[in-house]
């Protein structure tokens, strides 16, 4: 992407020498709908950024001849930084155990290698209330605003026939991530644990990819507005596609109720000049230009490098 990540120098030059630690950690402030300056997170010294929710507020409390981090509460409760940090993860991982192992097993793993990936909130989806989650098993969604964490929304309902409908739904989608993986969709088909991991992963990439390149860039320039502009590049990239502003799984809803037939007459002349033919053509170029495109080609290569890594520990 070519944006730049914030510096944080310990050795500035200053006359006292490196800054102690604690100073690096920084509220961050934006004005609300009032104008008013509201402390919207905290940056740390390796440069993550945690958001806040309302009421919460960074506290550098003297503790000796040092100062150390602590979230004030809304309640008034003072927690360490270290403890509020390691509370939300925990949450997560009490969520992902409860619905997979595997989830979970991962997720760990993630965050030893990607510790700022721990940003991101894990939700649990329910694809009988969340229609995007009916032909996906999971999605990122990017903050709702500058006080909010970005999201995974994965579909904790246990059901391993869910796995094949996706595989037969998608199945240009399961070749072109079997083609990455090294392995053929057959293995895919045989062990659908590969594409369920595969899945969370991918959506942890584009968490991955927000974090490092969009949300930090904010911590730099307070002018960027990372929703904003993460919001932006998708719906250009989703306008260049065969049926421009869709994803995927929208051409599948829309050729299941029978409106994709339609449509393709429609710009028919147009579809047969780049070469397709049918309906059906029209589904499957959807899907390979979807997974084209530089943002899913992100999370795609996130999740490939991963499994590949640990695929052994992983027993795929």
């Amino acid at each position: 992407m070519g944006l730049e990540n914030p510096t944080f120098n310990k050795n500035s030059g200053l006359p006292g020498g490196p800054l102690p630690e604690w100073q690096l950690y920084q509220p961050k402030m934006r004005k609300n709908e009032q104008g008013q300056l509201a402390e919207i997170g905290a940056t740390t010294p390796t440069g993550e950024f945690y958001n806040f929710q309302d009421g919460e507020s960074l506290s550098l409390d003297r503790e000796g001849a040092k100062r150390v981090p602590y979230i004030k509460m809304v309640s008034g409760d003072k927690v360490s930084f270290d403890t509020w940090r390691k509370a939300r993860v925990e949450k997560f991982q009490s969520l992902l155990e409860k619905v997979d192992p595997d989830y979970r097993a991962v997720y760990i793993q993630v965050l030893q290698d990607f510790p700022e990936l721990d940003q991101i909130e894990i939700k649990a989806g329910d694809r009988k209330k969340d229609k995007t989650l009916e032909k996906t098993d999971g999605y990122f969604k990017e903050p709702a605003d500058l006080q909010s964490s970005a999201q995974v929304v994965m579909d904790m309902e246990k059901d391993d026939e869910k796995y094949q409908k996706l595989i037969q739904d998608r199945k240009s989608s399961v070749e072109m991530c079997a083609n990455m993986l090294g392995i053929s969709p057959e293995d895919i088909i045989n062990n659908p644990r590969i594409l369920k991991l595969f899945i969370f992963l991918h959506e942890l990439g584009h968490g991955h990819e927000y974090i490092n390149y969009f949300q930090k860039k904010m911590l730099a320039d307070k002018n960027f507005d990372p929703i904003a502009q993460w919001n932006e590049r998708s719906n250009k990239e989703l306008m260049i596609l065969p049926v421009p502003g869709c994803t995927p799984p929208r051409v599948l809803e829309m050729h299941n109720a029978g409106e994709l037939r339609g449509y393709y007459q429609k710009y028919n002349e147009h579809y047969r000049s780049v070469g397709i033919n049918s309906p059906e053509e029209l589904i499957v170029a959807q899907d390979i230009a979807y997974r084209k495109l530089p943002k899913e080609n992100y999370a795609d290569n996130f999740a490939k490098s991963f499994l590949l890594k640990y695929w052994g520990k992983f027993n795929l």
